[in-house]
Formats: C-alpha cells, sequence, structure tokens
C-alpha cells in the first residue's frame, strides 16, 4: 500500500508536480526535495548531477518513502533509466515525460507540437523521441530556454521587466506553426497564467497533470480518508522563493521545512 510518496527536483518546478498529485490524493504524505543550493540543472557537468541525484534519492529512500517521482525533466532524460537498469531505487518510481508526450499527442489537432526545456532535456530528444514513437507521423519543435528557470528560482515572474524575455520561446514557436506546447520543464507551470493570456489559442500541456491522472489507480487505495498527509519539504538551499511558494500552494496542508541536507 502506497502512503508515502516521493519527490524531487532542482528547485521551485517540482512543486507544480507536488501539487498536481496532493490535490487528487490529498491523505498522501509527501516528501518533496528542492536542490536549490544547485539550481539550475541545465547547464551543469553530467557527474555532479549524478551525485546530486543519487543523494537526493538515498534521502527520500530513507525517509521512508513508497515510490519515488522524478519531478525534474532534465533529471529524467539524463538518469531515469540509467538509475533504474542499476537497481539504484528499490521502490516504484514514476516520471513525467511519458504521460506528457502522450497527453500532447491526445489534444494536439495538427499533430505539430512544440516543446519547451531546459538545454539538456532538449538535447537529449526524449519528448520527440516518446512523441514519435508513439505517432511517426507527428512534429515536433524543440526549444531550449535556459534564460527562464532562473527568473522563476528568483521569483521575477511577475515583474512587467522580464516579461519579453519569459514569452519570447512562445514567440518562436508560435512562428513554427504549433497548435500544442508541452511545458518540459516543471518549472514553467509558472508561466502558466502569462502564457495563456498571451495565447489563448494555444494548447499547452502540463505533464504534471497527466501524470497525475496516470497514477491515478496506483495511488487512490486510499482515496476514502479525509484527513490530509503531512507534506515534509527538504531544501538543500536557502530559498525563500520556495518558501513563499509552499505558503501559497499548499495551506491547506501540513507542512514541514527542513533545509540544507
Amino acid at each position: 500500500m502506497i502512503k508515502r510518496v516521493g519527490l524531487f527536483d532542482s528547485g521551485l518546478g517540482g512543486l507544480t508536480v507536488l501539487r498536481a498529485l496532493s490535490t487528487r490524493f490529498p491523505h498522501l504524505e509527501y516528501v518533496y526535495y528542492a536542490d536549490t543550493a544547485h539550481a539550475p540543472y541545465g547547464d551543469k557537468p553530467i557527474e555532479e548531477l549524478r551525485r546530486y541525484n543519487q543523494h537526493i534519492i538515498r534521502t527520500l529512500i530513507a525517509e521512508k518513502c513508497d515510490v519515488v517521482v522524478f519531478a525534474c525533466n532534465t533529471s529524467i532524460a539524463l538518469f531515469y533509466r540509467e538509475f533504474l537498469n542499476q537497481q539504484l531505487i528499490p521502490v516504484p518510481t514514476a516520471e513525467l515525460i511519458t504521460p506528457g508526450a502522450h497527453q500532447a499527442l491526445k489534444v494536439s489537432l495538427s499533430k505539430r507540437i512544440g516543446l519547451l526545456a531546459t538545454t539538456r532535456t532538449c538535447n537529449s530528444h526524449i519528448y520527440r523521441d516518446t512523441i514519435l514513437a508513439a505517432d511517426s507521423t507527428a512534429q515536433v519543435e524543440e526549444l531550449a530556454c535556459p534564460e527562464l528557470v532562473p527568473l522563476i528560482e528568483s521569483d521575477q515572474i511577475d515583474n512587467p521587466d522580464h516579461h519579453d524575455t519569459l514569452l519570447a520561446p512562445l514567440h518562436v514557436l508560435q512562428a513554427k506553426g504549433v497548435d500544442t506546447v508541452i511545458y518540459g520543464c516543471s518549472h514553467y507551470p509558472f508561466l502558466e497564467k502569462l502564457w495563456k493570456s498571451t495565447y489563448p489559442h494555444l494548447i499547452f500541456v502540463n505533464p504534471a497533470d497527466a501524470l497525475a491522472e496516470s497514477l491515478r489507480l496506483f495511488l487512490n487505495s486510499e482515496s476514502s480518508l479525509s484527513e490530509k498527509g503531512v507534506i515534509t519539504f527538504f531544501d538543500s538551499g536557502e530559498s525563500p522563493a520556495l518558501e513563499r511558494w509552499i505558503a501559497q500552494l499548499f495551506s491547506d496542508h501540513q507542512t514541514l521545512l527542513k533545509q540544507r541536507v
């Protein structure tokens, strides 16, 4: 029986995944590890990222998590299959990319799909390959956006001075004729209000929602419980933005914040 779900990301982004899961499965306990000391992941050496991710997973296992969710697309692209093949994770796992890619195919009318992601995720072509494996007629436009995560992590998304930068990737994808855009980084749903209001004709796919739906039967065994589970947060750095978003997104849960792990 699944009682405790562990998630991790380089920083704030995975909070969007945690929100999607805790909204649908509020009875579960969650442990979220934000590696803010090393964010963003998109441009770090692979060996460094491997060490960080291995440490995080050991922490989540030590916290008695029954399942580990990779809430960072860069980590999925680089290490998900590697860690599974090496049997480094002794509990069930889940990831964003497969459900996100399949959802994009389901909702796109033209099968012209845009991907916004970190440089690492784009260079891996993991979304493109997953989409084309399911439908070889689809067209995928991949666009790396290394400038977005630092603005989100530094709490600048509501600053009008940065709106041109935050909207620029969508200008590019629109020019390429896509009708659907995948949030290929779990940070990007924080930009959803700005993006949807500026491009209401585009279809946006949040892989976190697709993941939550795909896990419905797996995690729903105790959904009749009325009491909400505790959410424990680990922060490898000291991020005021993380604390603010926790307070804003999870005010309906009991939360615990542990820093410098």
